[in-house]
């Protein structure tokens, strides 16, 4: 069935997806624990399957190369769900502070940061936006950037001395 996958056979994809459909669900939903998440990593396997199907190898077995895949996609879904939680808090935080300082305190350090940012060289000033703000891991910038993470941890740690130095002056 893989070799007609593999040279662009829906029906023979849409007859796999059938096939493996309860397990896939089944093993995704034992690791996750909710239906509707489960439901969503199966659908993102058979996507994932159909647009890379030219590349597949299943030469360990089908079963273990699809378990493999539910393992991935599933720690995916976990580390998003715990970056989004982080994001959430991160925000319930800076909500109470902002409550706290005043309006015009948090302009003058608002423009004191952007000024620091943007005299920071474009490289280093794009991996520490990437890193700080969108909060992407180092390897997500360095895919991003097109560089490699050593390069990232360069940028960021020189980024963070240069804000420091620049705004200790104020």
């Amino acid at each position: 069935m893989l070799i007609h996958i593999k040279k662009g056979d829906e029906l023979a994809f849409t007859a796999f997806c059938d096939q493996y459909h309860s397990f896939l669900f089944v093993k995704a939903n034992q690791r996750l624990q909710n239906e509707e998440e489960s439901k969503d990593v199966v659908q993102e396997i058979c996507i994932w399957i159909w647009e890379h199907r030219e590349t597949i190898d299943v030469s360990k077995g089908v079963q273990a190369w699809l378990m493999g895949a539910v393992r991935n996609k599933t720690a995916e879904l976990v580390r998003q769900k715990i970056a989004r939680r982080r994001r959430e808090r991160r925000y319930a935080d800076q909500q109470k502070t902002l409550q706290m300082s005043s309006f015009i305190e948090i302009k003058e350090l608002g423009t004191q940061l952007h000024n620091a940012i943007n005299a920071i060289s474009p490289a280093t000033r794009q991996a520490f936006i990437l890193a700080y703000l969108e909060d992407k891991s180092l390897k997500e910038v360095a895919a991003e950037m097109g560089i490699n993470v050593q390069s990232v941890k360069n940028h960021i740690h020189r980024a963070l001395k240069l804000l420091r130095k620049k705004l200790e002056k104020k």
